[in-house]
């Protein structure tokens, strides 16, 4: 569900932001934990999230960056 946003969002990175290759890879690793999370919470849009969901996700272990 979410691929088109994250091929999206690495044309940004890469063509607006100019980042390394290294950068938007480490962006798009997070971004893969964030979208993992949402699939497993059955969360189909994310236009507010919730502080709740924000938390919910920072202490679920998914968002633990290496």
């Amino acid at each position: 569900m979410w691929e088109s946003y994250k091929r999206g969002f690495k044309v940004y990175l890469q063509l607006e932001k100019s980042l390394s290759d290294n950068s938007t890879e480490a962006y798009l690793r997070d971004l893969d934990k964030l979208t993992q999370f949402l699939e497993i919470e059955n969360i189909q849009k994310v236009l507010q999230p919730s502080r709740c969901r924000t938390y919910s996700f920072l202490y679920s272990g998914s968002a633990v960056w290496k």
